[in-house]
Parts: C-alpha cells; sequence; structure tokens
C-alpha cells in the first residue's frame, strides 16, 4: 500500500509516528536498510514500512512466496520469485553494509578491482 506521492521526509516521519510508535525496536533496525537510507538521501520513492508491509496486512513477508513477489512488483515491476531473497532486513552486524566501506557497498573507483 503507498500512499501517494509524498515527499522523503515525510513518508520517513510517518513511518516513525505510525509504525515506530508500537515498533519501536523493528524501527530502529530499519532505519539503518536500504529503503529507509534511501528516504534520508532524499529518495521519496523509497519504500517504507506500510509500503511493504501494509497498515497490519502483510506482516510476515516470506522469501519465495507468490504474495512477496507481488508486493516487490508494485515497486519493481520486474521482480522475480529469486528477487524476494535479497536480504532486505539485515542481520545485526550488518546495518551499515550498504554505506561505503561495508560489505555490501557499489563498487568505486578506489575500491573496483584490477
Amino acid at each position: 500500500m503507498s500512499l501517494g506521492k509524498e515527499t522523503a521526509d515525510f513518508k520517513m516521519s510517518m513511518a516513525r509516528d505510525s509504525c515506530g510508535r508500537c515498533h519501536k525496536e523493528k524501527f530502529e533496525k530499519a532505519s539503518h536498510e536500504f529503503h529507509f537510507k534511501a528516504l534520508s538521501l532524499g529518495l521519496a520513492d523509497a519504500a517504507t514500512c506500510f509500503d511493504c508491509h501494509g497498515f497490519h496486512e502483510n506482516l510476515s513477508l516470506k522469501s519465495g512466496d507468490p504474495q512477496t513477489v507481488k508486493q516487490c512488483q508494485q515497486c519493481h515491476p520486474g521482480a522475480t520469485k529469486g528477487f524476494t531473497y535479497f536480504q532486505m532486513h539485515l542481520k545485526a552486524g550488518f546495518e551499515d553494509a550498504w554505506m561505503p566501506g561495508g560489505a555490501y557497498a557499489p563498487f568505486t573507483s578506489s575500491s573496483r578491482p584490477c
């Protein structure tokens, strides 16, 4: 479920005030993950909690499940079953894995192999 074309700041505050109010630990963890990092950089099209999980409709999205594929396709039209195996909610210790120098950071000119 998407709310529409809100700003990244509005979406982040909406998730914090709606989801984060009751799900503090989950929100804190999610705030260090890929979509929230994109929101913090101003990418308003990035998903928040309710874009994937709705407002308590899709609480448990499972990798490979047809419902999960359908949910991912809302923003990623080419998503397949394999797409759903991407580790969206990072395990402990990987919270900054997408940041420069992190385990999943894209190559930069200084880190690119020869």
